[in-house]
């Protein structure tokens, strides 16, 4: 009953609420399982609308049901030490088990997010079989590549121009990375840089006394990594950094 009590009167529930929630789950409490799905619907509902871009009917679509055994899991997997964002997490199980079905049945492969950066093996076999930590944070990395894409997309740029325009040399890679450093640190050129969403090249030439050239044929790569550097992702932005200082591949 403690934990139907934590239902009642919440239109939100807190984090602290949350996992009290979750670990009254755990223990065997069926009720407050359903109870807890139920007070969720509209969120997965949601999260569904937003991943297929169109709205389930509960009754024939087999992605509700898809839908509804990803927070279901998601429940179960949720790393209660942590204290992170249950439901971020819980979308982000729901997006990849969407992506399975949708690969599965081999249809609208154009409106699969993430589909190019995962292989043929399925979210299950690839990360549930992780310890918890480990799959918190591959979900957390996962949401930072979604909002990437989001962020390159103003800029015109999708994934996989992305992943085709990646320099592999160590020297150019390190390149690219004084050079959106650069934009980054000089005011009026991030200014500029996100005003214009182009790169300010005359200037970096002069800055930098570099070749137009190889601003011009890394473009992509150098938007990216102003984008992830500038940004709260710190998964990705310990990327670039790692390579920098390491000299590391990224």
């Amino acid at each position: 009953m403690f934990g139907l009590d934590l239902l009642k009167n919440r239109d939100k529930f807190s984090i602290d609420s949350i996992i009290e929630i979750i670990g009254s789950i755990r223990k065997g409490d069926l009720q407050l399982r359903d109870r807890f799905i139920s007070e969720s619907m509209p969120f997965i509902m949601k999260s569904l609308y937003k991943i297929l871009k169109r709205h389930i009917d509960i009754k024939n679509d087999e992605e509700f049901s898809i839908g509804l055994s990803a927070f279901n899991e998601a429940i179960d997997h949720y790393d209660l030490c942590r204290k992170g964002n249950f439901y971020r997490y819980s979308y982000i199980m729901i997006n990849h088990r969407i992506i399975d079905y949708l690969r599965s049945t081999k249809r609208n492969d154009k409106t699969i997010p993430f589909s190019s950066i995962e292989d043929k093996e399925s979210f299950e076999q690839r990360y549930l079989t992780s310890n918890t930590q480990n799959q918190y944070e591959i979900v957390e990395l996962k949401e930072d590549i979604l909002i990437l894409q989001q962020n390159l997309m103003a800029f015109g740029i999708t994934w996989d121009d992305l992943i085709g325009n990646s320099p592999t040399h160590r020297d150019t890679r390190c390149l690219c990375i004084r050079i959106a450093k650069e934009i980054l640190e000089n005011e009026d050129l991030y200014t500029k840089f996100i005003n214009t969403k182009r790169i300010p090249r005359s200037q970096l030439v002069e800055r930098l006394k570099i070749h137009r050239r190889t601003i011009e044929n890394h473009r992509i790569f150098i938007i990216a990594i102003c984008l992830v550097l500038r940004s709260n992702q710190d998964e990705l932005k310990a990327f670039p950094i790692h390579f920098e200082e390491r000299g590391e591949s990224l």
